[in-house]
């Protein structure tokens, strides 16, 4: 029977506020093949959760019936919740080992995409920003290995498989597409559409400057809709897109994201969605191919969990067991100037 590993990869965006290695003079939480997680990097991480409200609604949204972060006890983390943030870590800390015995390269667009993920997870790129640099880096390195390691684990992806996806699904390219480019002020908005009405390339400016991660990654593209398809944007966005012209750029529209202008065509070619649709096949197909690497790094990997977390199963349930009591006293103390972990954010509703 195939077995699947808990709590895979998307999502896993944990700062690691500390590193692998740890100080050789704590505790450690866990040793990954002789590498040491800290255990005061996890409770630092734990202190996190329970010291910030918005960090704590989130991570408490995403719980299962009858799951808790919080203990019974003032100032206590759930010892479950521990163990599941615990988990994460072994699981990271095996895919950075294995980038590295592989010589994976992890190049600089990797790390842009892997900051961009990291953005979008916040839901706000401004939040994201006023984070330390080196926090930042931490995310987009991550989010750059997981990348790589999925890439290695699907294989190539071909031209060839690039033009069957494309025609099999050409419904998705024709009707009318629609791109945008947010920003946050009037005065942008204004000079961006003067250097657009002089030539430049709209998915060019979006990919530099629009504050939606998302669509400007790929050129400020949201989406194709066919002939009478209702638009699930907000007002007066959804309006202006609905009745303006093909190949017309609009004037600046105001919603409470920011300034947009958008932009509609008439479909997309394949040499202009190729790259976009090759991203889509080695994320959805390098999916099964990941887990089962993965799975199979846990099942060589030498794992010795503290016994204050628990220990580490590597049958279904895969990951750190906790053990019985329901609680786990926090040992560290989060200064004021903490960062919250990487968090899965709840959707922006953006156009």
């Amino acid at each position: 029977m195939r077995r699947s590993l808990p709590l895979l990869i998307a999502g896993l965006v944990l700062a690691l506020l500390g590193t692998a290695c740890g100080d050789l003079a704590t505790p450690y939480a866990a040793k990954v093949n002789g590498s040491r997680i800290s255990q005061s990097a996890l409770d630092r991480e734990l202190d996190v959760v329970l010291d910030h409200p918005q960090v704590l609604e989130i991570f408490e949204s995403q719980l299962q019936p009858g799951e808790a972060v919080k203990g019974t006890g003032s100032g206590t983390v759930n010892k479950a919740f521990a163990a599941r943030m615990l988990t994460r870590r072994i699981f990271l800390e095996l895919i950075h080992q294995e980038v590295g015995r592989r010589k994976l390269k992890v190049t600089a667009a990797d790390l842009a995409s892997g900051r961009d993920q990291a953005q979008q997870e916040f839901g706000d790129p401004k939040l994201f920003a006023k984070f330390p640099k080196g926090y930042r880096d931490e995310q987009a390195r991550i989010n750059a290995e997981v990348a790589v390691m999925q890439r290695a684990a699907a294989g190539a992806v071909t031209d060839a498989d690039l033009r069957e996806y494309y025609d099999a699904n050409a419904v998705q390219f024709q009707g009318r597409c629609i791109s945008h480019i947010l920003v946050d002020t009037k005065e942008q908005v204004d000079q961006l559409r003067t250097q657009l009405e002089a030539g430049a390339d709209f998915a060019a400016v979006a990919q530099e400057v629009s504050t939606d991660p998302q669509s400007g990654q790929q050129g400020g593209f949201l989406g194709c809709f066919g002939e009478g398809e209702p638009l699930q944007f907000v007002e007066p966005f959804k309006t202006e897109a609905e009745k303006l012209p093909v190949g017309q750029l609009s004037q600046p529209v105001q919603t409470q994201f920011g300034f947009h202008l958008i932009k509609v065509t008439s479909g997309r070619t394949f040499d202009q969605v190729k790259e976009e649709i090759r991203g889509q096949l080695e994320q959805s197909g390098g999916q099964q191919a990941f887990n089962d690497m993965l799975l199979g790094l846990v099942r060589k990997a030498k794992i010795e969990v503290n016994p204050r977390f628990g220990t580490f199963s590597k049958e279904q349930p895969i990951g750190v067991i906790p053990p019985e009591a329901p609680q786990l006293v926090r040992t560290t103390t989060t200064g004021a100037g903490a960062v919250p972990p990487g968090l899965e954010a709840p959707p922006t509703n953006q156009p």
